[in-house]
């Protein structure tokens, strides 16, 4: 079991390699800092909110839920899991310092759970495309890039973020 994690934890560092420094261009960094960084907070959190409070229906009600109880999961596994950062272990290419400083563990990834239970609850309520789940992708991608992340930790997190909501919907 040890050999195998050993395994996935080189992966994941050489896949962070990959994606932080060998990709890492300055052209690329607006959008990746926009996607990654910026539209998490204050996009998804206003969208959120203004989603939430316009019209108080069940069904909005039990969103807001499943987005705390995938904040709460979150937040539980980054405490038993305690993975450092990419910069903690790693050379890290962080673009114009990474922004806001980060002190929690970096598995799962928070944000990318997040983006992943909106897309998730919005496609299956219906009247948006497919092309939402594009949205976790580029947060994920976007927090890999900008050195606050492992692509192990974006995957678990829009697994967790995804798997919560799918779930949720069907006992809803």
């Amino acid at each position: 079991m040890s050999s195998l994690l050993a395994a996935l934890i080189r992966a994941d560092h050489r896949g962070f390699l990959l994606l932080n420094r060998k990709l890492g261009h300055r052209e690329l960094d607006p959008f990746f800092y926009l996607g990654g960084h910026l539209a998490v907070v204050p996009v998804v959190g206003l969208a959120t909110a203004i989603y939430l409070l316009s019209d108080l229906s069940r069904s909005r009600l039990e969103h807001g839920a499943v987005l705390l109880v995938t904040l709460l999961v979150v937040w539980g596994l980054k405490k038993w899991v305690a993975r450092r950062r990419p910069a903690g272990v790693l050379s890290a290419r962080r673009p114009w310092g990474g922004g806001l400083p980060v002190s929690d563990a970096s598995f799962p990834s928070g944000d990318t759970a997040q983006a992943a239970a909106i897309a998730v609850l919005l496609i299956r309520q219906g009247g948006w495309g497919p092309w939402v789940a594009l949205y976790p992708v580029a947060v994920g991608l976007g927090r890999v890039y900008l050195g606050l992340h492992f692509p192990g930790d974006v995957f678990a997190g829009g697994l967790v973020g995804g798997l919560i909501a799918w779930l949720a919907t069907l006992a809803l």
